[in-house]
């Protein structure tokens, strides 16, 4: 699994890529529209090195936020609404699955908003399935 960090910067909190050498088509359409599902990206430049950040504002963790508060059927019907979006919005900015990261501690839900929910990509392949999160989400169920 790939390294996230998290950032502050002007008074708004980031999640930072690792450092990327170039800008190929996904982090191109990443940074250059705002796309449906997926947490809002940005380019930047930190110490002469390049990384995405992703807007923080307003978000949480599903991992913390299901700890918080229990799945119920509400949440869960927004979260699979959610990948169906993420789909869609995939197949519009021809994006690939292989990058998508399907970890809990890396999707996050509004904070205000307890059903919308959003995601990010990664500079790695990773297996793109859902399975994994799926059983990991069956404890948190109410």
């Amino acid at each position: 699994m790939e390294s996230f960090s998290y950032i502050q910067d002007r008074g708004k909190n980031y999640l930072k890529s690792e450092k990327i050498s170039k800008i190929d088509y996904i982090t191109g359409m990443l940074i250059h529209n705002e796309i449906p599902a997926f947490a809002p990206a940005r380019f930047k430049s930190l110490n002469a090195e390049n990384y995405i950040c992703y807007n923080m504002n307003g978000l949480i963790p599903i991992s913390q936020s299901f700890e918080l508060h229990k799945l119920n059927a509400k949440r869960a019907e927004g979260l699979l609404h959610s990948i169906i979006r993420l789909y869609k919005s995939m197949e519009e900015f021809m994006l690939p699955f292989d990058r998508l990261v399907i970890d809990e501690s890396y999707i996050y839900e509004n904070y205000n908003k307890k059903d919308e929910f959003y995601w990010i990509y990664g500079s790695e392949i990773t297996d793109g399935r859902f399975s994994g999160l799926f059983e990991r989400l069956l404890d948190r169920v109410d």
